[in-house]
């Protein structure tokens, strides 16, 4: 068994966590929700959830219904929001693959970097075709990219 120390004595986690699997252990019950079959996964405000979207409100993500075949029991599961916090958006893009970017016919500094960085003209669609690892130093040409 698994332990932490604390104050100075062992006491056994009393939830545990191992990687590639869903586990969660009770100390007193030994509830193992791998071992549980879910048979319904509600979204806040659906029938079944409206308790507690009143109790929990915008932080409710979802209730699942579980059964534990084991033990003969079902189970109500939350998921819950627990923090919410402001983070810089990783690039969605990687090196090698093909962006549309917006650049006007006036901005002649920027249609020549897309040149140099081996950018295409699409007359069809009106914007600039480059691979995305060539401009993603130019955060000016980056900020022009077309979300497809």
């Amino acid at each position: 068994m698994r332990s932490r120390s604390r104050g100075g004595r062992e006491e056994p986690f009393s939830s545990v966590v191992r990687r590639g699997e869903r586990l969660l252990s009770f100390r007193n019950g030994g509830v193992v929700l791998r071992d549980m079959k879910s048979y319904a996964h509600l979204k806040p405000g659906q029938k079944g959830t409206l308790r507690l979207v009143e109790k929990y409100g915008t932080s409710l993500v979802c209730v699942r219904y579980r059964y534990d075949e084991k033990r003969g029991i079902k189970l109500k599961t939350v998921e819950l929001v627990v923090e919410e916090r402001p983070c810089r958006s990783s690039s969605r893009y990687r090196d090698n693959d093909l962006v549309a970017v917006g650049v006007r016919y006036t901005e002649k500094a920027l249609r020549e970097a897309l040149r140099a960085a081996g950018g295409r003209w699409c007359p069809e669609e009106r914007l600039w075709r480059v691979v995305y690892g060539a401009i993603r130093s130019n955060s000016e040409l980056v900020e022009r990219i077309v979300r497809e």
